[in-house]
């Protein structure tokens, strides 16, 4: 495997060729409300293909965490990135309460493989809005996220791509970046717990639904992380990847919030309820990986 991310616990991959939760009718009524394009100046390259890790603090960057430059015009609702010279660009999600006197609250959701940023939307967006929290949701550069087992391993366009919309998306909005969260779904899961770990001074949180393993190459700051399992999961048994995932990161020290719910590959409404209120410290549910799941 190139240098780059090492397994540190079982990983499995959801590839494009598998339903990895049938968001798209979510992400189908989505589309007809894209408010527009966010305004830039740069276009991401594709033949921007690796970045220099040891240039930064972990692998992203947000960019100069600057005063948003437009308070009074920033656009609310869906709007696409406008970053890409391709097809494949991503979407932020602004709630209509949106004030540029103070700093908002964002996640930064990966979507699955196989998917795009507005099947990452379709899955918290009904929360996010409700409680006022801002979503950026861009699209893989590929059919999944590059460091994953099934890609090459190493960071490349992706990463890149991520930290430039991290830096518009701070340019253009007044975001509170003490509270900068990353979730995502299935691979996106995996991805989101990598650049969790791997950033954990960037990111404050870190919420994984329904991952298939492990994957970092090295650790950086130490967020709390919530994740969330079916018990009958048929793409990523919870025995081979939700359970052993949790019991891994609570071994080596992480703060592990973890979900063990009635259902499949996929993420119900009560989950991405209890993903966003975990997010916001509103979480009552239980603090800990359930009695007897590390003990085999």
């Amino acid at each position: 495997m190139a240098a780059g991310w090492a397994i540190l616990a079982a990983s499995f991959l959801c590839i494009a060729s598998v339903s990895c939760q049938d968001n798209g009718q979510k992400a189908a009524e989505l589309k007809p409300l894209i408010n527009g394009t966010l305004p830039n100046g740069q276009r991401f390259r594709a033949a921007s293909t690796s970045v220099d890790t040891a240039a930064y603090l972990g692998v992203l960057s947000t960019g100069p965490l600057s005063q948003p430059q437009s308070n009074a015009t920033a656009q609310t609702g869906i709007l696409k990135l406008g970053l890409s010279t391709s097809s494949r660009d991503g979407y932020i999600f602004v709630p209509n309460s949106y004030n540029p006197s103070k700093g908002y609250p964002m996640i930064l959701a990966i979507h699955a493989a196989g998917k795009g940023g507005l099947d990452a939307l379709g899955v918290l967006i009904d929360q996010a809005n409700s409680s006022g929290i801002m979503l950026l949701a861009p699209d893989s550069r590929g059919a999944t996220w590059d460091a994953l087992p099934a890609q090459d391993g190493a960071f490349g366009p992706d990463i890149a791509f991520i930290s430039a919309a991290l830096a518009q998306s701070f340019a253009q909005y007044n975001v509170n970046a003490a509270t900068l969260g990353v979730q995502g779904f299935s691979d996106g899961a995996t991805y989101a717990l990598g650049l969790g770990m791997t950033n954990g001074k960037l990111f404050a949180k870190v919420m994984a639904n329904s991952p298939g393993g492990v994957i970092a190459e090295r650790v950086q700051g130490m967020p709390p992380i919530f994740m969330s399992a079916g018990l009958q999961d048929d793409i990523f048994p919870i025995n081979q990847a939700g359970n052993p995932t949790a019991c891994y990161l609570k071994s080596v020290g992480y703060n592990v919030t973890y979900i063990q719910f009635t259902g499949k590959h996929e993420v119900p409404p009560q989950i991405a309820s209890d993903t966003i209120q975990w997010y916001l410290g509103n979480f009552t549910g239980a603090g800990s990986i359930p009695a007897g799941v590390c003990s085999t």
